[in-house]
């Protein structure tokens, strides 16, 4: 595994979203974290949301982040359950991308 470029926080509640997952899905997304983290955004599934708030797609979770200042910030998660992302999802993120960049 490559060493990481990146630091990064993850929001409480997205944690506790994916401890509840088995522990198949959890390593799915831990094992893609880490190659985010490291800087590798080729290998894995990612769509822009809106501006530096992006999903990586690992089959029906959506993890929302964005990369700020050196660290990536996972700020949402949720099951995708139709063709187009939630406008409620996305609001949500770019809420907490504007109070943590303070922009």
């Amino acid at each position: 595994m490559n060493e990481p470029l990146y630091t990064s926080q993850i929001l409480d509640k997205v944690d506790a979203f994916i401890g509840s997952l088995s522990e198949a899905e959890r390593g799915k997304l831990t094992d893609d974290r880490t190659a985010l983290e490291a800087g590798d955004f080729n290998s894995l599934h990612i769509k822009t949301l809106t501006g530096k708030i992006k999903e990586l797609i690992e089959g029906r979770y959506r993890l929302v982040f964005f990369v700020e200042s050196g660290t990536v910030y996972y700020i949402h998660i949720f099951v995708k359950k139709s063709n187009k992302t939630p406008p409620k999802d996305i609001q949500y993120a770019k809420k907490l991308y504007k109070l943590i960049t303070h922009t």
